[in-house]
């Protein structure tokens, strides 16, 4: 009889105390200002001096609603090819890291050829690989599209990973490249029932188990040597 109850008292305490987690996907933005909302990583353009933040740049051609893009703000780049401008046929690029197994890049996309040249061509990395591009010409249109999709990978392993956009090629056309945030997937431990007032409880029911467990079955022994002793006396 004891030994099987001190097996259920066992069990008690394993199924109280062990903390149950399961492994569920997110989503989460990085901004092309304030970056990762997460971890607070942030993008690296380069060359620096060739990328304006859209929101305050006073000599952009482009003029985009801020309240129709992420957290009111973007980059704004402009690939020129050679001898158009100082520092032309020179691509620029916008890197960030992040752990996940999908990434998704969003962009607005202008459609006039001027005085704003819309045409853009880009380029996309990952971990050094060439995984996609995205190249448009204008269509003379005068509206704007915000946040659109330009790339999307999603069979990236679980890990780090370093994502790099570029805007142009030596000796391409000129590309404008409006970029807005990124979004990746990554997989959270997410502790069931971990609320503070459920946690506070199952810490308490964890608590007594041990006790249970402990000195239960050492009660019980002590009584049955006690039992013992009597019987020979």
């Amino acid at each position: 009889m004891f030994p099987v109850l001190h097996a259920i008292l066992s069990l008690l305490f394993f199924f109280q105390c062990t903390r149950f987690t399961a492994a569920v996907l997110i989503n989460i933005t990085i901004d092309d200002t304030f970056g990762d909302a997460v971890t607070g990583q942030k993008f690296a353009y380069s060359p620096s001096d060739l990328w304006n933040t859209g929101q305050n740049c006073t000599v952009c051609e482009a003029r985009l609603d801020p309240s129709k893009v992420h957290n009111g703000t973007w980059h704004d780049s402009t690939f020129f090819p050679l001898g158009v401008v100082p520092n032309s046929n020179i691509p620029m690029n916008a890197s960030v890291s992040f752990v996940g197994t999908a990434l998704y890049v969003f962009c607005v996309l202008a459609h006039t050829s001027s005085p704003l040249d819309g045409q853009t061509d880009m380029t996309f990395t990952v971990d050094g690989r060439v995984v996609g591009t995205f190249a448009e010409q204008p269509n003379g249109s005068p509206s704007v599209d915000y946040g659109v999709p330009v790339f999307s990978i999603d069979n990236l392993s679980p890990g780090p990973h370093q994502f790099t956009l570029t805007n142009g090629h030596v000796n391409g056309n000129t590309s404008l490249v409006l970029l807005d945030h990124v979004v990746y997937t990554t997989e959270q431990d997410e502790i069931i029932a971990s609320s503070s007032s459920h946690a506070t409880l199952s810490t308490l029911k964890c608590s007594l188990s041990v006790i249970l467990a402990v000195t239960v079955p050492r009660f019980i022994a002590n009584q049955r040597d006690l039992n013992s002793r009597h019987q020979r006396q």
